[in-house]
């Protein structure tokens, strides 16, 4: 492996190190937001502790209390619009970043000053450095430029200046589109989730490009947003002859958060490594029901504390995000920077329960999509007038595929899905073309409790 190495002091810093650098930022952290924040002096006063009680990072995890959204939300209710969470004034500020709102209750703001944005800019630089951008490429990024104030595509745009790139931002332009200022413009890299780079590859194959061909110069694909198979990267890396990486970020850490490394995210057959930049944040990724760290390669919460955001930042955020811990030394980059499993990162209020079981979009997606011949899905749950819960999975299929292989991989899909998530689901051909993402992906609807009501009232 040819390591690219874009902070040479920072990534090769031993692990005591990196613990020391984490816990001398988190106590200037707490000593300065409970002196200026209103919001975590009332915070750290309702559990009678101050800053001088955390001592370590045990004292941390077991005295300094969590936060979740909801506490964001009621704050800028209580002291709007930003809450008093933004401590700087408004004449400090020169911007802001909100949520997309697609959880449903409600967007949390982060008033941003001078120096979050640098801050921002610097969040995917070594990231997109890892993954072989460098000085004078021409970078794409795909995410719809409506986008303006979610923290993904500004701070990548940042990074972009940062890493002196030419980059296209070409998310407003139709697919096809796209794909044409692509042939004029030869990319380096793409910045893409993977839902809308399978849509770009069916319309490559239906315009007559191949990419291996036409973007020989093409060195790297990121992914963010959405898991995906082992399977789908194999055919996509074949497909566009680049390899693929992928990014973990969110509006509450300001941009990026980690990154795979020069591996990509898949290395050997197995999936890659998500590098945290614990330079920036403290992640901790605690078991939901007992709080307590995770062992390597189980499941948990990212509870997330920024540790160079000014204006608005987080301490111990419950992040409702659901990922794979990796330690920093089950990955051969050699880095000491800890990890999540690429590719399998979810959210916790994506999961739905259906017939008494917790069912994860991902788990379907891994079974559709593992078939070339399918374009794009619909997962509906429903309740039939007898009051029954059902699921109705709705398929696009690609142009090139039969009626008689339709009906074969309906049928098969239908005993994969029951075998392996233990749900019995209807599976059907969608009717039209169905709606593709550019951006946040939502595949799924539920509509049990518009049911209840209806059923109700007719059996009234």
């Amino acid at each position: 492996m040819n390591q690219r190495v874009f902070n040479p002091r920072l990534e090769q810093l031993s692990r005591e190190e990196m613990k020391q650098l984490q816990w001398k930022k988190i106590k200037f952290l707490l000593e300065h937001q409970y002196a200026r924040n209103p919001f975590y002096r009332n915070l750290f006063d309702q559990h009678n502790i101050k800053p001088d009680d955390i001592r370590n990072f045990d004292d941390f995890r077991n005295k300094v209390p969590r936060i979740n959204k909801q506490d964001l939300i009621a704050d800028q209710k209580a002291n709007p619009p930003f809450g008093s969470r933004t401590w700087m004034k408004k004449e400090q500020l020169i911007g802001l970043y909100t949520t997309s709102g697609t959880s449903g209750l409600g967007q949390e703001l982060y008033g941003r000053s001078r120096a979050d944005q640098e801050y921002a800019g610097q969040t995917w630089a070594m990231g997109l450095h890892w993954s072989g951008v460098n000085r004078g490429d021409t970078c794409y990024n795909t995410w719809p430029g409506s986008a303006g104030q979610l923290a993904g595509p500004d701070s990548l745009t940042q990074s972009y200046v940062h890493l002196g790139v030419l980059s296209m931002h070409v998310g407003t332009q139709r697919s096809e589109d796209k794909l044409k200022m692509m042939l004029r413009f030869r990319p380096n890299q793409i910045t893409i989730v993977p839902a809308y780079l399978t849509r770009l590859s069916v319309l490559c194959t239906e315009m007559g490009i191949d990419p291996r061909k036409e973007f020989p110069d093409l060195k790297s694909i990121m992914l963010a947003t959405e898991c995906y198979s082992t399977a789908w990267v194999e055919k996509m890396e074949a497909f566009w002859g680049a390899k693929l990486f992928e990014m973990y970020g969110s509006t509450q850490q300001g941009g990026g958060l980690g990154f795979t490394c020069e591996h990509g995210v898949l290395h050997n057959g197995t999936r890659g490594h998500i590098h945290i930049f614990e330079h920036m944040s403290y992640v901790e990724v605690l078991n939901r029901e007992t709080g307590e760290p995770v062992k390597p390669g189980e499941e948990g919460e990212i509870v997330l504390t920024n540790l160079d955001r000014e204006a608005a930042p987080l301490i111990r955020f419950s992040t409702d995000d659901k990922v794979v811990f990796l330690p920093y030394h089950t990955c051969s980059c050699g880095r000491t920077f800890d990890a999540f499993e690429a590719g399998s990162i979810a959210r916790y209020d994506d999961m739905i329960k259906i017939k008494a079981v917790n069912v994860w979009p991902a788990a379907i997606e891994s079974i559709l999509f593992d078939y070339d011949e399918v374009e794009e899905y619909r997962g509906k749950v429903y309740m039939e007038e007898n009051g029954t819960e059902d699921v109705l999975i709705t398929l696009e299929f690609k142009s090139f595929v039969s009626e008689e292989r339709k009906q074969e991989m309906i049928c098969s899909l239908e005993n994969q899905i029951r075998h392996r998530v233990g749900v019995r689901m209807k599976v059907a051909e969608a009717k039209e073309s169905l709606p593709r993402f550019e951006f946040k992906v939502r595949r799924w609807t539920d509509e049990r409790s518009k049911d209840r009501d209806r059923i109700f009232y007719t059996a009234k």
